[in-house]
């Protein structure tokens, strides 16, 4: 097992408005010599704005860069936070074969709200630890 950081701590704040946000392309992970991984989702704090019911992490990847290829291959729980969330431990995830979208070489975070809010703005601080499997345990 080989230890990265898919994110490094930050916070992203989301207008009502907007239903994603997805990670920029220059800090995906290229796990091409990786058969499966463990994603550790951890949360320091998450407001939702009006409107928006909850936020959620998928775990997106694809063979390839290009957009049209990523797919979900894992997702965290949804999480609902009226007052601010804050979060106790790390949530964990599982990025193996036997997924329905198994491990590719590329691997992304999507941050999702589930509704389109009405006013104010969603935030969550977060970061992601990902650990890697290599093919053939080397």
């Amino acid at each position: 097992m080989q230890g990265f950081l898919l994110q490094d701590w930050t916070t992203i704040r989301m207008q009502f408005s907007i239903q994603s946000v997805i990670q920029t392309e220059a800090n995906w992970l290229d796990l091409q010599d990786y058969q499966d991984a463990t994603a550790w989702l951890e949360l320091r704090e998450c407001t939702i704005a009006t409107g928006h019911t909850s936020l959620r992490f998928d775990y997106e990847t694809a063979p390839t860069r290009d957009e049209s290829m990523f797919r979900a291959s894992a997702a965290s729980p949804t999480f609902t936070a009226t007052p601010p969330l804050l979060a106790t431990s790390p949530d964990v995830q599982k990025l193996v074969l036997g997924n329905t979208v198994p491990l590719a070489r590329w691997l992304r975070w999507k941050l999702i709200a589930t509704a389109v809010g009405s006013s104010g703005v969603s935030d969550v601080t977060f970061r992601i630890a990902v650990a890697g499997n290599r093919v053939g345990g080397r």
